[in-house]
């Protein structure tokens, strides 16, 4: 119950952030303070919440209608953001194909903004796809692919383990530290620990500390009900 209700008091927040960057149509920018943010932000705290869900198929669809307009003004860099940050989003839909098809047929020239515009969008699984097409085909120079490899793998592992990192938060907040054991604050915490960046990353020593205190916190709060039982 402690935990359905901190659930609530941590969703509802973002749900009402969510809602009203809807109505000032900032869909995915400014990055930390736009709807695609908060509805991704409410999916931690609750999975299946459907007002999130949604409002996520809902951005999807305004981002692949700004792509299309954005191609056919022949502004590519715009477009391609759009359509990338809607695939993270909704990998299957239907627009999609079409708007591929399009990219396809500009392939040499737009290979190396579309391996951007998916890091952009944080879907690193797509961008090393994309770049391994690019080295294939050789559209982009072996120099600028080396870089943009480099660049790629950096952002991916700084990716993982920030996302890594705001599950822990999450399951911090609700309570959640032991149980269940591969979605709570412990696991997540060990998960982080092991990624390559971690040893340095100062939040992630935080958030063990903040870990221990809670186990400490709730073992405190646990003793007097176990004195009892064992005093009848």
């Amino acid at each position: 119950a402690a935990a359905r209700d901190a659930s609530i008091d941590q969703v509802e927040p973002l749900l009402a952030k969510a809602r009203e960057a809807m109505r000032d149509k900032r869909y995915d920018e400014p990055e930390e303070d736009c709807a695609l943010a908060y509805f991704k932000s409410v999916l931690r705290y609750d999975a299946s919440n459907g007002e999130a869900r949604q409002g996520l198929d809902r951005i999807a669809e305004v981002l692949l209608v700004r792509a299309q307009t954005a191609f056919d003004q022949h502004n590519y860099d715009s477009a391609l953001r759009s359509i990338e940050t809607a695939r993270s989003i909704s990998p299957d839909h239907p627009r999609l194909a079409a708007l591929d098809a399009q990219i396809g047929q500009r392939r040499g020239e737009l290979a190396l903004a579309q391996i951007q515009a998916a890091m952009q969008a944080q879907s690193f699984d797509r961008a090393q796809q994309l770049l391994r097409q690019a080295q294939q085909a050789q559209t982009v120079p072996p120099d600028v692919l080396a870089r943009v490899r480099d660049d790629l793998n950096r952002r991916q592992a700084e990716g993982e383990l920030a996302d890594t990192l705001k599950l822990l938060q999450a399951r911090l907040q609700q309570g959640r530290l032991v149980e269940p054991e591969n979605d709570s604050a412990k696991y997540y915490l060990n998960v982080a620990r092991k990624k390559p960046n971690a040893s340095n990353n100062g939040q992630v020593q935080s958030l063990a500390q903040d870990l221990i205190r809670a186990m400490l916190q709730e073992a405190r709060a646990d003793a007097p009900r176990i004195d009892t039982t064992r005093t009848a």
